[in-house]
């Protein structure tokens, strides 16, 4: 089952960073483009996908920072796969863009069109 820090995110991005000295000399962190020569690291985020105390829906929450391009994907693809439910039918991940069926407690796989029921998940964590 996801982990219940997880739980809050539906996707994950990651995004070349700047660091900078503003006038009063406080430093300031911003996104900029890949190929920008003032570069300092990859961070990885967290899409928030509901409402909490500190992020709106569909905020971000840096998560890591990585001295490259390639760390940061690796660290995004790690995230993602905390993000999967395995079908017990047929063993293929399911993600939070899996068709859910509206208003139910259950996920059909889009691999094999079985239904999973949300309580079939709770006994598995026991």
């Amino acid at each position: 089952m996801v982990d219940k820090y997880m739980d809050r995110f539906d996707a994950f991005e990651m995004h070349p960073v700047l660091e900078g000295v503003g006038k009063d000399g406080s430093r300031y962190y911003d996104q900029c483009e890949e190929n920008d020569p003032e570069l300092k690291y990859w961070s990885v985020y967290g899409h928030h996908k509901h409402e909490g105390d500190y992020f709106p829906k569909g905020g971000l929450e840096c998560l890591a920072d990585c001295p490259t391009k390639e760390i940061a994907l690796t660290v995004k693809e790690a995230l993602e796969k905390s993000l999967h439910v395995i079908c017990p039918w047929c063993q293929k991940p399911l993600k939070y863009n899996y068709q859910y069926n509206p208003g139910c407690d259950e996920w059909t796989c889009e691999h094999c069109n079985r239904v999973l029921h949300v309580q079939d998940l709770e006994e598995d964590e026991e």
